[in-house]
């Protein structure tokens, strides 16, 4: 239906800038007529693709703010004890929806188990920020911060343009989001997986933190 719809509309369109084009005998008129009819549905997009260019080179993709070692364990909501082989910490936490605790470990026989737990014994956490979905470009922030605090110590952030106003309108007719392109940030598992080793490093004496290469 909203295809049949936007079928209309721009059958109507074409009709409309026909009418003008017949209306006048002039070819600088008849030109200027087309070149307004190409960039009224067009102008704002492709000027919105340039400023996401310029906002991803600015602001997105990969920033190490601190580095830190002799990690125990860390926090996050979607991990299922494989991170124990993956990154070799000592622990892993995360919760259900319900907002019970759960924390991994290798138990004696060298299997992973899963106990419930009262509190979280993890400095850190792996998260991701969200925009808001309304934004004409989407901010999502994948994070690594220190739970006490909130500081970030690493982030990549992806911005996701929706479009200009006419891809915009279309989305909207099938309650979506326009997707006219975003920073070539990676896949979220990707992103994660990234994050976490370059900037927790696992072992088993406390932990430190130190400034990242080239940072102070």
């Amino acid at each position: 239906m909203a295809g049949l719809f936007l079928l209309v509309l721009f059958g109507l369109y074409a009709w409309a800038v026909t009418a003008l084009l017949r209306r006048t005998s002039l070819l600088w008129t008849k030109v200027a007529i087309v070149v307004a009819a190409v960039l009224l549905p067009t102008a704002d997009g492709y000027y919105g693709r340039i400023q996401l260019d310029r906002m991803c080179a600015k602001d997105g993709g990969l920033k190490i703010h601190r580095t830190v070692k002799d990690v125990l364990g860390f926090y996050s909501s979607i991990v299922d004890g494989s991170e124990l082989d993956k990154y070799g910490f000592q622990f892993v936490e995360t919760s259900d929806s319900g907002y019970r605790l759960f924390r991994y470990t290798r138990n004696q026989s060298g299997q992973v188990s899963r106990e419930n737990v009262s509190q979280l014994r993890s400095l850190f956490e792996y998260r991701v920020v969200q925009g808001d979905t309304r934004d004409i470009y989407l901010k999502d922030s994948f994070q690594v911060i220190v739970r006490e605090s909130g500081e970030v110590l690493g982030e990549v952030v992806n911005f996701a343009y929706a479009g200009g106003w006419i891809e915009r309108f279309a989305a909207g007719l099938v309650a979506g989001r326009g997707n006219a392109g975003r920073c070539n940030a990676g896949y979220p598992e990707r992103i994660r997986e990234q994050l976490i080793k370059t900037i927790l490093r696992p072992g088993g004496h406390g932990h430190s933190a130190h400034a990242a290469p080239g940072q102070r």
